[in-house]
């Protein structure tokens, strides 16, 4: 039987601001086309475009939203508690992290 559960999986952990830890599940085609996007806005936003900033944020809260406890990560509580630099520091980390799974070859 293939068991699609989860148990073999692997998981980027992310230790927020607030102490709070989200383990990042490996993505979806949903996730991957949400970190497409954000790549894309990440590189072409102006840092004054509130709309543009916004948006890169709701991507990443539908990133970070595909976690191993399935919790939802608000929009509000990422603009509260991540900056650019720790969000830079995010999408650099998962980007690492899919790489590493694209390229193991077991």
């Amino acid at each position: 039987m293939l068991d699609l559960t989860g148990k073999n999986k692997t998981y980027l952990s992310i230790k927020m601001p607030d102490e709070t830890i989200i383990l990042v599940r490996q993505p979806t085609k949903r996730v991957l086309d949400a970190l497409l996007e954000l790549d894309e806005k990440m590189h072409a936003t102006d840092l004054t475009d509130a709309d543009g900033v916004r948006e890169i944020y709701a991507l990443l809260a539908e990133i970070l939203s595909c976690n191993a406890s399935r919790t939802p990560i608000e929009l509000e509580y990422l603009e509260m508690e991540i900056d650019m630099v720790d969000l830079r520091a995010i999408y650099n980390a998962y980007v690492d992290f899919i790489s590493g799974i694209a390229n193991d070859p077991a």
